[in-house]
């Protein structure tokens, strides 16, 4: 219920709502999920957000950032090389940062209030929500990842249930 009513308020198809136990684990989830090992993330973060990628599988390069726009200054253009941007202080997700076609992971903690419209998602972004008790919408703990690929949505699902997905084995690390 909680997926379908997100889908619902983020204007995108339930299936690409993964709920978490937190947005560090949903950040972890989307790495797992995407082909890139190699991560740029800015070096002005909470913790968690560095901390979600390595435990995802990632490697870390942190960057800086614009001081204008809390993003990272750079964005690498290598092949394989994905990144990560922060929202901070729960501002709304400028809709150019969702363009692209590299694998992207949007740490939007506190930003759910802003009703951002995640329609035309790119299939290799996800977009993490917190629903910890100190952000607009809290639940005391909890977190959102919204995928624009179902198929990262299912192995995110899978990921972080130990590997299962709808079998009595375990079929990869989670």
């Amino acid at each position: 219920e909680l997926e379908r009513r997100a889908a619902e308020w983020l204007s995108v198809e339930p299936q690409l709502v993964v709920a978490t136990c937190n947005a560090t684990v949903g950040i972890s989830a989307a790495v797992s999920a995407s082909k890139s090992g190699n991560w740029t993330v800015p070096a002005w973060t909470f913790p968690a957000t560095v901390l979600g990628t390595i435990c995802g599988g990632g490697s870390v390069e942190l960057v800086d950032i614009n001081s204008a726009t809390w993003l990272p200054d750079r964005i690498s253009t290598t092949p394989g090389i994905g990144r990560v941007s922060v929202i901070p202080f729960g501002g709304a997700i400028p809709p150019d940062l969702l363009a692209g076609d590299d694998d992207h992971v949007v740490d939007a903690a506190a930003s759910l209030a802003t009703k951002p419209n995640l329609r035309s998602l790119p299939q290799s972004t996800a977009v993490v929500f917190s629903l910890h008790a100190t952000k607009a919408l809290g639940g005391a703990e909890g977190g959102l990842v919204v995928f624009g690929s179902v198929d990262r949505a299912d192995f995110a699902r899978s990921w972080i249930n130990f590997g299962f997905a709808g079998r009595r084995e375990s079929r990869l690390l989670g």
